[in-house]
């Protein structure tokens, strides 16, 4: 009896799958002659947690998923070679276009900054075509989309975050594209005369003539007028002299040229002009403008040799200049002043009412 129990558990506990270590355990209770549920009790307490054929049918589902990719790779491969070629080509074609683009506009913009980041951002928009073409090689359109609309959504948050930053800097772009002054020009602009000493992407620094330096954003020097006093070559220094009415005009005038076009900064004879343009109250008013070129003379240096030339000749000449004068007539309180005074203002005080009457 015990025999055949113990053949029944054997055959159920191999078509479990236990051969080894359950038959062996079978085979000792059949000689010791147990029963057949302790038999299957202690087969199954020996039996290890983690089965031979688990661990065997993991393995071999690892082989088989690397053996898919590698296929899958195999299969590819002629694409990957392609996308590899395409974008390989176009960061070429970005780098070539890089060098091309800071040649040509090297002459023509006045920062360093503008330069490098035009010819990068070219750099980077040529690769980046390329990279997405790449990726449509794959069949990886999805994703392609997927960064495009990312794109799109970090540049329009970015462009709200950093509105006046993203202004400035456009601006200061085509301020160096389209150049309305140079590095050392005196201009004037949001109120502010000075020389210009910086233009980068984002600000324009002036020096004014007392030394401090203007910081002005790009956006406002834009927006407002742009006095620039180098941009023809030559300036004007004007002069508004004032002789008296009993003065000659030819002789003023004969005067005044003469003054002045010996003057070293004076470019030629009909750089000098002089008018007098109407009658005032008490002078002539009269305009002086020389030419000069500009830069390359002292603007103030020579408007003050200007007017100690003509100051000179004006009085080696006899013309005289008008100047306001004002007359004060002062009436001293009474009984602090002498008897003879108080007389005086009491007789002209005394014709004015009878004038008035």
């Amino acid at each position: 009896m015990p025999s055949t129990v113990s053949s029944e558990t054997a055959q159920s506990q191999v078509q479990g799958g236990n051969q080894g270590s359950a038959l062996e355990t079978l085979l000792k209770q059949a000689g010791t002659g147990g029963t057949g549920q302790e038999t299957a009790k202690q087969a199954a307490q020996q039996e290890p947690s983690g089965s031979p054929m688990g661990w065997s049918e993991g393995f071999h589902w690892v082989i088989d998923k690397i053996v898919d990719w590698g296929r899958t790779f195999v299969n590819m491969l002629p694409e990957l070679v392609l996308a590899a070629l395409v974008v390989m080509l176009f960061y070429l074609v970005g780098v070539i276009a890089q060098k091309i683009i800071t040649n040509y506009l090297r002459p023509k913009t006045r920062t360093d900054a503008a330069l490098r980041v035009t010819a990068s951002a070219t750099k980077i928009i040529v690769i980046a075509v390329g990279l997405f073409l790449g990726l449509s090689l794959l069949d990886m359109s999805g994703t392609v989309t997927s960064l495009l609309a990312g794109a799109g959504v970090l540049g329009l948050a970015l462009g709200l975050a950093f509105q006046d930053v993203a202004e400035n800097f456009l601006i200061g772009f085509l301020m160096s594209i389209r150049k309305p002054f140079d590095v050392g020009d005196l201009i004037k602009s949001c109120g502010h005369l000075g020389y210009v000493q910086d233009v980068n992407l984002r600000n324009t620094v002036l020096e004014d003539f007392q030394g401090q330096s203007v910081i002005i954003p790009n956006s406002e020097v834009y927006k407002t007028p742009i006095i620039n006093y180098e941009a023809t070559g030559y300036r004007k220094l004007e002069f508004r002299p004032r002789p008296t009415w009993d003065q000659d005009i030819e002789k003023f005038e004969n005067v005044t040229r003469e003054a002045l076009q010996p003057l070293p900064f004076v470019q030629n004879e009909s750089s000098v002009e002089c008018y007098v343009l109407d009658y005032e109250a008490h002078y002539l008013d009269a305009l002086v403008r020389i030419q000069i070129q500009y830069p390359g003379t002292d603007f103030f240096a020579a408007k003050h040799q200007a007017m100690q030339a003509m100051q000179k000749a004006y009085r080696e000449n006899g013309i005289t200049l008008a100047y306001p004068i004002r007359t004060l007539k002062t009436q001293p309180a009474h009984g602090d002043a002498d008897p003879l005074l108080q007389d005086a203002f009491s007789a002209n005080g005394s014709r004015e009412d009878a004038g008035h009457e």
